[in-house]
């Protein structure tokens, strides 16, 4: 059974490719190369999809809605989500081939995420809004050298990949830094999601630890959650959990999570990779009907084990 992820990397894609070279691929080669780096993608599928936002969720009474600057909301909601309704993607791929060392290539992975934010009142009074997201993600490739035509995706190997950024068209909110920490020893700021990172380097997190985020906006009147999986089951098939983590009052917000461990697929131990989502919304996307949805995201990649 092949996996979801998997078929979301299959959808319709427009892709680029751009060769910056020293010596002169023919046509043929680079469509060999760019099929390969695509091949090598979907073989890879766990580090290029992001846990999309949950559909729906209840509004948690007990978590304090509105920062010391405000005083009253016009929608007292009881559930809102998103509905997602077109995901339109898009890979660039620039090949550099200096002819001297190996061939490198850079990837950059945008979705395009249209649809429907949708929030129901403690009335059941529904109100609804449009939405835009474009997510961006950026990888890195090299060709192994010395490698030939008949090498698996002909030698082309992912090196480095960075996290996601998921920003809303209008878009005023933003993340300063995301802090992790846990009983294991975990203590870890992210200032940059966008920022490459070795494979061998990506964040490693122990199997049922707790972990403890902080997440700095700078505005006490936003809302934030975090999207983060559950389980795996052996087909690959992953249920998710929205949380909304607690507003300190200063412009930060606190919540914590629970890393699950390694899942059998098909008979086999297997390892995929997580990924986190931040979502931060402003207050008038959820508490009020006039003004528009304004959000930003970062999604990063975990894994567990060293």
């Amino acid at each position: 059974m092949q996996k979801p992820i998997t078929r979301w990397l299959r959808g319709t894609m427009m892709v680029m490719v751009l060769v910056v070279s020293g010596c002169e691929l023919s046509p043929t080669e680079l469509s060999e190369d760019r099929s390969a780096i695509e091949a090598a993608i979907l073989e890879e599928a766990d580090f290029f999809t992001f846990d999309l936002f949950s559909a729906q969720g209840a509004e948690d009474p007990d978590t304090p809605t509105m920062g010391p600057g405000r005083t009253l909301a016009d929608i007292v909601p009881w559930r809102w989500g998103r509905q997602m309704l077109d995901v339109q993607r898009d890979m660039d791929i620039t090949i550099h081939d200096e002819g001297d060392g190996p061939a490198t290539a850079d990837v950059i992975w945008t979705g395009l995420l249209s649809g429907t934010f949708h929030i129901i009142d403690t009335t059941a009074t529904h109100y609804s809004k449009d939405f835009t997201d474009t997510a961006v993600r950026f990888a890195t490739f090299e060709r192994r050298e010395n490698a030939t035509a008949e090498m698996h995706n002909r030698g082309w190997r992912m090196t480095a990949i960075s996290g996601t950024t998921i920003i809303s068209d209008p878009n005023t909110v933003t993340i300063q830094e995301v802090h992790l920490t846990s009983p294991g020893g975990l203590d870890t700021i992210l200032t940059d999601v966008s920022t490459l990172t070795n494979r061998e380097n990506i964040l490693a997190l122990a199997a049922g630890d707790t972990i403890t985020i902080e997440v700095t906006t700078g505005d006490p009147d936003d809302v934030i959650l975090i999207h983060y999986p559950a389980w795996a089951n052996m087909h690959g098939n992953r249920n998710h959990i929205r949380s909304r983590l607690r507003n300190n009052g200063d412009g930060t917000f606190t919540g914590q999570w629970v890393t699950r461990g390694m899942v059998w697929r098909n008979g086999e131990r297997m390892n995929p990779k997580r990924h986190i989502t931040i979502d931060v919304l402003s207050h008038d996307t959820i508490f009020t009907d006039d003004q528009p949805y304004d959000s930003m995201g970062w999604s990063f990649i975990y894994r567990i084990g060293g």
